[in-house]
């Protein structure tokens, strides 16, 4: 180790923990960014495939919004899930 990461570590040893944690969060990214190899435009997606892909996977050919429709039913979903928890939490508070 060279000095200066000697001299980094000691001054990452004297951080707060939640500013470690935080440290540790980015230095992990920059060392995956750093060792995943570059895309190549080949690799890269275009949304419309992207859809495309995703509703060959769940079955949900029926027109290019599959992606919309999978969230809207989505968020209904946790709307009525929400509505759930907020009945229970108000027959609690009444007793």
């Amino acid at each position: 180790m060279t000095a200066t990461a000697e001299r980094v570590l000691q001054d990452i040893k004297r951080l707060p923990a939640a500013d470690l944690r935080e440290l540790w969060r980015l230095v992990s990214q920059l060392v995956v960014e750093k060792n995943s190899p570059p895309l190549s435009p080949a690799s890269q997606v275009s949304d419309e495939e992207f859809a495309a892909a995703l509703d060959e996977v769940t079955g949900c050919t029926a027109g290019s919004h599959s992606l919309d429709r999978l969230l809207e039913e989505r968020r209904q979903d946790l709307a009525q899930e929400q509505a759930g928890l907020d009945a229970r939490a108000r027959e609690r508070a009444r007793g």
